[in-house]
């Protein structure tokens, strides 16, 4: 045995530390004890405390060394390592919580709710407001109880004496007052509550611990917490962070420029006119491309640059092509065209039903989580809920936006629809009207490829509502053009593209500006931008200009142009939601690139350099290089 480890006569083994002392008034809150003993192997031991200089982990370190022992003392514990806890205990001489903190939690798991409302002053919580909510809680699950119990007159009796005199949350107290007849198993949905044996105790306690000092309760999980954090930053920190792997905590991350997908790997050039829109399956292993020439054209494609078919071509519209869809499943693939919505078998590539219901452009589709319908959003100022059929169940008319694009946020909480604000003027309706379709669903060129004059007075609007009560939330105007908009994976942002200020970062729950992407070019036509990465750490646009911009998108640092396809703009990019470093852009020059990390001994095939060559024009300058990094263009557009 250790020298440091006094053996004394032989005790049953405990699970738990047992302590000569009673912790006892110190320099840190009351969590400091004199010395201690504990069970190993059967024996009773006394650990002798160690006493470092100072109160920081180190000589030089800002970190409080007692709550650096106290976070480890709790990771130790909800990891089960319950014994190496006690002697940590012992040996510093810090305990993780005081034996009333103990008692206070024994209480909430245990439900004797009498003793937690007198402990919560006994904690800390000395606040009026904050007293009083932590009470309302306590009573709340109390009240819950005794209706679990069908104990209704002792129920009747918190909800008359206790809950309504506290006056917190008028609508929750009427809601609980509805639930005193319920059988209950309709109680646990209508209360969406758990009951006694299963987590609503445990998420009680969690609550009421956000009122108690974190000195004296430390919050659940905090060393987790802080590790998750500290992953973050370095993710965040990672300007090309690719990797969707856990890295190590033993050093610090960072990704390297050559994982990003910086190279042109395949070229789609299948179409015979301009791409104006592309999506990936759910699965990554198909590509869904829509174009001018009237047809979808839906590809195989692998991480292989050698794997990628034509697998099905779309022909049954009559007129250009201006977006598409998957469904969850990947079972069924919209289409929009002009007016019309067309659902497709993407592996049979037979029509399954032509969708009416818009009177103008289709301008975006998109699909309920859970597949069971999809709506549309047209420039005919509506926006129509189907069911998964292609039958028509809601809509929200009269919407004074000429829309060019709609989102659902992934937690199907908002609504997002945005566009050209209508103008009352018949004089502007006329004009607008004789647009051709490309001018109707993609971009205002007049026959000279200039900007319209019937456009010189746009301005924009994006409007949020509530899903599920289709109400506004809140609505932005400016001036110009809004021609996509996309919603980030946790539901909290929306990506905007906007003629002429180009791409900008918006929060949804109170709708702000919170970054702009500068460089992208965009003046006239329809652009989409999308997240990408793992995490959604970049920002890619397409651009008028011919090129693929790239930007991280916590720091709006610009990170890449990539050139490689032809004259005219890149119309559409889309990040493969399965493959870390893929992504795809489509154009005016009639191709679609995939976009990847060239594979170990990659060599361009003689088809892919001939293709390169071919989308060369006349008299240019051949591109020697698949990228220009941003510090050598930024002249280019400053």
């Amino acid at each position: 045995m250790p020298d440091f480890l006094e053996r004394l006569p032989l005790r049953p083994a405990s699970s738990t530390s047992s302590f000569d002392n009673e912790p006892v008034a110190g320099p840190s809150n009351g969590h400091y004890i004199a010395n201690g003993h504990t069970e190993t192997n059967g024996f009773r031991v006394t650990i002798r405390r160690v006493e470092p200089e100072g109160r920081g982990m180190y000589p030089d370190s800002t970190v409080d060394r007692e709550e650096f022992v106290r976070l480890v003392l709790q990771g130790l514990r909800d990891v089960g390592y319950v014994e190496a806890a006690a002697t940590l205990e012992a040996e510093s001489g810090y305990t993780l919580e005081s034996s009333s903190v103990a008692d206070f939690r024994d209480c909430i798991l245990t439900g004797q709710w009498g003793r937690v409302e007198a402990s919560l002053t006994s904690l800390g919580v000395v606040m009026e407001e904050d007293l009083r909510y932590a009470r309302f809680l306590v009573c709340e699950q109390k009240f819950l109880e005794y209706l679990e119990n069908r104990q209704l007159d002792v129920a009747l009796e918190v909800l008359r004496e206790e809950i309504t005199p506290l006056q917190q949350e008028a609508q929750r107290t009427h809601t609980l007052s509805g639930l005193m007849m319920c059988e209950p198993k309709d109680l646990y949905a209508r209360a969406q509550w758990d009951g006694a044996a299963g987590r609503s105790r445990e998420l009680l306690l969690n609550k009421l611990q956000r009122y108690i000092p974190s000195s004296i309760m430390i919050p659940p999980r905090r060393l987790e917490t802080l590790l998750n954090q500290a992953r973050q930053l370095q993710t965040n920190a990672c300007i090309y962070h690719t990797s969707g792997r856990p890295f190590s905590l033993y050093i610090d991350h960072q990704c390297d420029r050559s994982e990003f997908p910086l190279h042109t790997t395949m070229i789609l050039a299948d179409h015979q006119d301009e791409i104006w829109h592309l999506a990936w399956s759910h699965d990554g292993t198909r590509l869904a491309t829509a174009s001018r020439d009237q047809s979808v054209i839906i590809w195989r494609i692998g991480a292989d640059p050698n794997d990628c078919a034509l697998e099905q071509r779309l022909r049954e519209h009559a007129n250009a092509i201006s977006f598409v869809a998957w469904s969850p499943d990947n079972s069924v693939l919209l289409t929009a065209a002009e007016a019309t919505i067309k659902m497709w078998n993407p592996k049979t590539g037979l029509c399954i039903k032509t969708v009416l219901g818009h009177e103008d452009t289709v301008c975006s589709l998109v699909w309920r989580k859970d597949g069971s319908g999809f709506i549309s959003g047209g420039m005919d100022q509506k926006v129509l809920f189907w069911d998964k059929e292609g039958k028509k169940l809601d809509s929200l008319d009269a919407i004074p936006i000429r829309m060019s694009s709609v989102a659902i946020s992934p937690d199907e909480r908002w609504l997002v629809v945005a566009g050209m604000l209508a103008n009352p003027s018949k004089l502007l309706v006329r004009a607008e009207s004789s647009i051709s379709s490309r001018s109707q669903s993609q971009s205002p060129r007049n026959g000279n490829g200039n900007q319209n004059p019937a456009f010189s007075t746009k301005h924009a609007r994006f409007t949020v509502y509530d899903l599920q009560t289709k109400e506004e939330h809140a609505s932005i105007d400016m001036p110009g053009e809004i021609t996509s908009v996309a919603i980030s994976g946790d539901s909290k942002f929306c990506l905007l593209n906007h003629s002429p200020d180009g791409v900008m970062l918006w929060s949804l729950e109170e709708p702000k500006l919170v970054r702009k992407y500068v460089g992208q070019k965009q003046t006239k036509h329809v652009i989409r931008s999308c997240f990408g990465g793992p995490g959604e750490n970049f920002v890619l646009s397409g651009s008028e200009d011919a090129n693929v911009y790239v930007w991280h998108k916590e720091s709006g640092t610009p990170l890449e142009i990539l050139q490689g396809h032809g004259e005219g703009s890149v119309n559409a990019v889309a990040w493969n939601p399965c493959q870390e470093a893929m992504f795809a852009t489509c154009s005016d020059d009639h191709t679609v690139r995939i976009w990847g990390k060239d594979p170990p001994g990659f060599i361009p095939s003689v088809t892919d350099a001939a293709m390169e060559e071919s989308l060369q024009q006349p008299g240019s300058a051949p591109r020697e290089a698949p990228t220009l990094r941003w510090d050598d263009a930024r002249e280019m557009f400053l």
